[in-house]
């Protein structure tokens, strides 16, 4: 009986471990992207004007940012560009006046592929490492080699394109989505818990039927 009660325990405490992983939207630039009207795709240092796209977002509450969904143009190349060589994603704070976060993101995943009204438009994403935000406000960037970033209508529109030959408020958002890792659900919290007690139990019974001569 013991040594089943202990294999229950085990197989649980494996159920929990082994269960992938999966990640909160944390802050979305759109409520809904897949239906926002795409107004154009604004460069992010793209060949013939080095620029980087900068877009506000607030977050009600502190978050251990891990990924970054984002739009981007996908045609001519740029996107695979924008995928081979990777974007730097920046954080800065409310006023822009310091960057906070700097990483090179490469885009491991394509959520979505679409044929927008001016090109075809791709959802990618990448992982970070070492964000983590209080609550308020804070300005994204996006800046790569070759990379158009896809402007949506819909949003606050605090997008802004900024390089050599100044500031520009563009109107829209560009899409993306921050990401957090999600906590265990409480089902997976109560496995692990139940687990540990049986485990404990089983090694608690195996001590006490040990005899000495």
């Amino acid at each position: 009986m013991k040594y089943q009660t202990l294999s229950l325990a085990c197989t649980a405490l494996a159920l929990v471990i082994a269960a992938p992983a999966s990640a909160n939207v944390v802050y979305q630039s759109l409520a809904d992207d897949s239906a926002a009207q795409v107004e154009g795709a604004w460069c992010a240092d793209c060949s013939y004007y080095q620029a980087e796209v900068q877009d506000q977002f607030t977050l009600g509450s502190s978050a251990n940012i891990t990924g970054v969904n984002l739009w981007i143009y996908a045609s001519g190349g740029y996107d695979t560009a924008a995928i081979a060589t990777g974007y730097t994603f920046h954080v800065y704070n409310s006023d822009r006046s310091s960057l906070l976060y700097s990483q090179l993101v490469f885009p491991v995943t394509t959520f979505a592929t679409r044929q927008g009204i001016y090109s075809l438009e791709k959802q990618v994403g990448g992982s970070l490492s070492g964000l983590s935000l209080s609550a308020g406000t804070y300005w994204a960037g996006f800046e790569a080699p070759m990379m158009g970033t896809m402007g949506f209508a819909g949003g606050n529109g605090t997008g802004r394109q900024v390089g050599p030959n100044g500031d520009f408020a563009l109107g829209d958002n560009a899409g993306y989505q921050l990401l957090s890792s999600a906590a265990p659900e409480p089902a997976s919290w109560a496995m692990m818990v139940g687990g540990f007690g049986l485990a404990g139990a089983a090694m608690r019974r195996r001590r006490a039927a040990v005899t000495f001569a």
